[in-house]
């Protein structure tokens, strides 16, 4: 997107950024998608569907059809002003805390970090309260949102600078 006409709207007459013109553009056109929402064979195409799960040393191919459809309570989430289908229960999103979102050049895929506080709430020094989690999550095929292929629960550490910071004292 050309932004010459942007030019001079700051101090000095610089111009927006092309990344800041992407971002409110997509918050623009965000709107919030729920299951219910999606015809029967875009829901039978998810159901289809698998992600890797690693938790507690273990790893597990779920399904979508089994694991999150037809027994959990899921919803789209908003990660940066996308729909991303997570493998966790709606009630819980109120908990979620995304640390950052990595969206492809292309938007082909979003890596999402972001910590569940729904049963960890404790405060540990290295890592702050709240389980860490890791989804890679790729755009559904001519879909405007996104499902999750991977779901990886960690520790995720807090602002590197700012614990090296701390540890130096």
């Amino acid at each position: 997107m050309e932004n010459e006409s942007l030019k001079g709207m700051f101090k000095g007459g610089e111009s927006i950024p092309e990344e800041a013109i992407d971002e409110a553009v997509d918050a623009m056109n965000y709107y919030k998608l729920y299951l219910d929402d999606l015809p029967t064979d875009t829901i039978s195409k998810i159901a289809k569907c698998g992600y890797d799960h690693f938790y507690e040393g273990k790893h597990e191919t779920e399904h979508w059809e089994y694991s999150v459809l037809k027994r959990a309570n899921v919803e789209f989430m908003n990660v940066a002003n996308f729909n991303v289908l997570l493998p966790i229960n709606k009630e819980y999103h109120k908990n979620i805390i995304i640390v950052r979102a990595i969206i492809a050049r292309d938007k082909s895929s979003i890596v999402v970090l972001l910590k569940d506080t729904t049963f960890d709430d404790s405060e540990n020094e290295y890592f702050g309260k709240g389980q860490g989690i890791i989804a890679v999550c790729d755009r559904f095929p001519d879909e405007d949102f996104y499902i999750t292929t991977l779901y990886h629960e960690c520790r995720i550490f807090p602002n590197l600078k700012e614990q090296i910071l701390k540890d130096r004292g």
